[in-house]
C-alpha cells in the first residue's frame, strides 16, 4: 500500500516538474522566436524606408545620375550592414539594375502573390512576409515600403515613385532558435534527472515512517501490544506515532482483562452436559460450548422458530421452548438474562430428544400415510361394489368394466402392501443381498425390451443405448427391481409422444452409471430432496392408484445403498427427468497361472 503511495508521490512530484519545466521552455522559445523576428523586421523597415527617403529627395528615380552614382553604393550598404539584398521597383514594374545585388528585371517574372504584395506597396501599404523566399532558395524576410514624391517644402505627397524592398534571410534566427532549442532540451534532461533523484529521496523519507506506523498497527492486530513506534519526525507523524504506541499499550490491557473473562465463561460453559449458546440483545450469538456443536448445526440456530422464541423472551422474560424436526429432533429451551432489570441477553439449551420424538412421530406418519394410501382404492371397490348390489350396472358390458376397477385398486392394495412389507425388510435390515458379478448390460436390456410394449402402449417411445461395460457387484434380482421401478416411474409420468432412453456406461471412478431419462413433466426443484422419502408425491393433486403409492422411489434408493451404490436425479418441470443408478463396477477377473 505505502509502495504505491510513495511511488504515487514521486509520479504526481515528477509529472508536475516536468509540465512546469515544459511550459516554461515553451514560452521561453515562443517569447525569443517572436521577439528576433520582431526585431529583425523593425531593422529592416528602418533600413528600407530610410532608402525610400533618399530616393524621393532626388525627386525622379529617372535621373540618370541616380541610375548610375547613387544606388549601388546603397546596395553594397544595405549588404554590409544588414545582410540584405535590396530591390527598386519603378512605376512601369521595372527593377533598377544594382551593382552587387540580384534582382528581377520586372514583375512579370514574379509569382501572382509576389505582384500582389508589390501593388499594394504602390497603394501606399507597407508589408512584411516571407512569400519572396523561392527568389533566393531560402527562407527570407522581405520588407516593401513605397517611396513618395517630395514637394517643393520637401514633404511627402501622395504620388509613389516606386517600392524599395529589402530581403534579409532567415537563417541565423532559426539557426539561434535551434540552438537555444538544444541548450533548453539538456537543461530540461538535467532538471529531470535531478527531480527524479529528489523525488525519491523525498518519497522516501515521507514513507519511512508511515510504513513503520503501518507495519506497528499489522503487529497489534494480530495481538502483539508490546509494539512501539519510533520516529524522529518532528512533523504530525511524531503526534501520530505516540497515539499509536498509546493505543497499544491501553489494548495490551483491555486485552488481558478481556481474555481472563472469556476464560471463566469458556469453563462454565463447557462443564455443561447439553448444548448452550448465549445471545445479545442484538441476536447475535456470545458464546456456546462443544456440546452445542455436536447436537445442532449453525442453520438450525437461525431457523425461524427458534429466532421468535428467542424474540419473545427478550420481550416477554417468559421461558419458551421449541422442537425442531430434522436429522435429529432437538428441544429448544429459551431463558432470559437479567441484571437489575435489565435484559443482557438470552441463554438457549438446546437437549436432543430424537429417539422417542422420532419414535412417536414415525408411528403417527405411518398410520396415517398407509391410512391416506389404503382410502382410495378401497373407497373405489366400495363404490364399485354399491352399484354392482344396487343393480346400477344393467349390461354386461357395465358390469365387467366395475369388475375390472374393482380388480385394478385390489392389485392397487396388493402392490402396496408388498411394498410396505420390503420398506419394513429394508429398514429392519432383514433382507440377505446376494452380491456378485453381474451382466448390467444384459439385464438391463431385458427389462426394457419387456416393458417396451407397456410403454409404446401409452405412445412413448422406449430405446437402450448401451455403451462398452464390465459387470458390475450387485444383487441380480434387488438391481432388477431397481432398474423396474425406475423405467416403471418414467412411463407413469412420460405423456404420449413422449421418449425414455435407457444407457448403461462406466466411468474412471469405478462405477456403472445406469440412466433412465425421459422427456416426461419432471420434477420440481423444491421437491428434489424429498422424492426419495415414503409416501411422498412431487404432484401432491396425484394419487390412488394410477400414481403409486409413493414408496417405488424410497425402495429403489435403499436397494442402491445396500449394493454400495446410490442414485442421483436430475430434472427440469416441463423437460424431463434423468435418474441414474450408480453401482460399483465388479473388479477385473485375473485367472491364475499355471503351475509348471
Amino acid at each position: 500500500m505505502f509502495k504505491s503511495l510513495s511511488s504515487k508521490v514521486i509520479a504526481v512530484f515528477i509529472s508536475v516538474t516536468v509540465l512546469v519545466v515544459l511550459i516554461t521552455s515553451a514560452v521561453f522559445m515562443t517569447l525569443f522566436f517572436n521577439y528576433a523576428y520582431r526585431d529583425k523586421s523593425e531593422a529592416l523597415l528602418n533600413c528600407a524606408n530610410g532608402i525610400a527617403n533618399f530616393i524621393s529627395s532626388e525627386n525622379t528615380l529617372e535621373e540618370p545620375t541616380l541610375k548610375a552614382k547613387n544606388f549601388p553604393d546603397y546596395a553594397t550598404l544595405v549588404s554590409s550592414i544588414v545582410n540584405a539584398n535590396l530591390w527598386i521597383c519603378k512605376p512601369d514594374g521595372f527593377f533598377i539594375p544594382l551593382k552587387y545585388a540580384s534582382w528581377p528585371v520586372s514583375t512579370s517574372q514574379l509569382t501572382k502573390k509576389e505582384r500582389d504584395i508589390i501593388s499594394q506597396c504602390f497603394e501606399g501599404n507597407q508589408s512584411i512576409s516571407t512569400d519572396f523566399s523561392s527568389n533566393f532558395g531560402e527562407r527570407t524576410m522581405t520588407v516593401a515600403v513605397p517611396i513618395y514624391e517630395k514637394d517643393s517644402y520637401g514633404a511627402d505627397s501622395q504620388r509613389i515613385l516606386g517600392v524599395v524592398l529589402v530581403h534579409s534571410p532567415l537563417k541565423y534566427i532559426y539557426e539561434t532558435f535551434s540552438a537555444s532549442a538544444i541548450f533548453l532540451a539538456l537543461t530540461f534532461v538535467v532538471a529531470v534527472i535531478v527531480t527524479v533523484i529528489f523525488a525519491v529521496l523525498l518519497g522516501i523519507h515521507l514513507t519511512k515512517p508511515i510504513k513503520e506506523m503501518c507495519r506497528a498497527s499489522t503487529e497489534i492486530a494480530n495481538g502483539d501490544f508490546s509494539i512501539r513506534v519510533r520516529t524522529n519526525d518532528k512533523t504530525e507523524l511524531q503526534d501520530l506515532a505516540h497515539a499509536l504506541n498509546h493505543l497499544a499499550y491501553n489494548l495490551g490491557g483491555t486485552f488481558t482483562r478481556l481474555k481472563n473473562e472469556k476464560d471463566k465463561i469458556a469453563n462454565i460453559i463447557e462443564n455443561i452436559s447439553d448444548g448452550l449458546a448465549s445471545y445479545d440483545t442484538n441476536m447475535h450469538l456470545q458464546s456456546y460450548n462443544t456440546a452445542l456443536l455436536q447436537l445442532c448445526g449453525q442453520n438450525q440456530l437461525e431457523d425461524p422458530a427458534v429466532t421468535e422464541m428467542i424474540m419473545k423472551v427478550m420481550q416477554t422474560g417468559i421461558k419458551q421452548t421449541v422442537v425442531l424436526n430434522g436429522k435429529d429432533i432437538l428441544k429448544f429451551t429459551a431463558t432470559r438474562i437479567q441484571n437489575n432489570d435489565i435484559t443482557e441477553g438470552v441463554v438457549v439449551i438446546v437437549r436432543d430428544i430424537s429417539q422417542s420424538e422420532r419414535l412417536e412421530q414415525l408411528r403417527t406418519d405411518f398410520v396415517a400415510n398407509v391410512s391416506h394410501e389404503f382410502r382410495t382404492p378401497l373407497t373405489v371397490i366400495k363404490g364399485s361394489a354399491e352399484a354392482l348390489i344396487d343393480g346400477a350396472a344393467e349390461t354386461e358390458e357395465e358390469k365387467q368394466a366395475y369388475y375390472t376397477r374393482i380388480e385394478t385398486e385390489t392389485l392397487a392394495l396388493e402392490r402396496l402392501v408388498r411394498d410396505l412389507l420390503d420398506t419394513s425388510k429394508y429398514k429392519a435390515g432383514k433382507i440377505v443381498m446376494e452380491i456378485k458379478p453381474v451382466d448390467a448390460i444384459d439385464l438391463t436390456a431385458d427389462i426394457t425390451s419387456k416393458l417396451r410394449p407397456v410403454a409404446e402402449e401409452k405412445g412413448i417411445s422406449l430405446e437402450f443405448e448401451p455403451h462398452e461395460m464390465e459387470y458390475v457387484l450387485a444383487d441380480y434380482d434387488r438391481l432388477r427391481q431397481m432398474i423396474i421401478i425406475l423405467l416403471d416411474n418414467s412411463i407413469k409420468f412420460t405423456p404420449a409422444g413422449g421418449k425414455i432412453t435407457v444407457t448403461a456406461e462406466e466411468k474412471d471412478d469405478g462405477y456403472a452409471y445406469l440412466t433412465v431419462k425421459d422427456t416426461g413433466v419432471g420434477i420440481a426443484e423444491e421437491d428434489l430432496p424429498y422424492i426419495f422419502d415414503r409416501f411422498y408425491k412431487a404432484d401432491k393433486a396425484r394419487g390412488g392408484s394410477e400414481t403409486g403409492s409413493g414408496l417405488g422411489l424410497s425402495i429403489a434408493w435403499e436397494l442402491a445403498e445396500l449394493m454400495k451404490g446410490t442414485i442421483l436425479v436430475e430434472s427440469e418441470v416441463g423437460k424431463g427427468t434423468a435418474f441414474t443408478a450408480v453401482i460399483p463396477l465388479a473388479p477385473p477377473y485375473e485367472e491364475e497361472e499355471d503351475e509348471e
